[in-house]
């Protein structure tokens, strides 16, 4: 993010975040692991419909009313070797 956007909030290290000085709503997020990315709430993207997930993560702890009746990875925790592995190979 750029200093324009804001000065970001970190209550954890390794996490920055950003949010709308007006309302207080998240904006993105950037994580150390994670260097090159920066993440967006999905429902900030006008095309979010056509976005869809590539893995599911912390399902170990998902609400038991929440079904995850698709294909895709689960993965009981963090995603993050996974998002590396990803990231590492472009």
């Amino acid at each position: 993010m750029t200093p324009d956007q804001g000065r970001p909030v970190s209550h954890a290290e390794g996490a920055e975040r950003w949010f709308c000085k007006d309302c207080g709503s998240p904006l993105a997020a950037q994580y150390d692991y994670l260097p090159d990315q920066i993440y967006i709430p999905i429902g900030l993207l006008d095309q979010a419909a056509e976005l869809g997930p590539k893995l599911h993560a912390h399902t170990g702890s998902r609400l038991p009313w929440l079904h995850l009746d698709d294909d895709l990875t689960k993965i009981d925790a963090s995603s993050r070797a996974a998002l590396q592995e990803k990231s590492s190979h472009g």
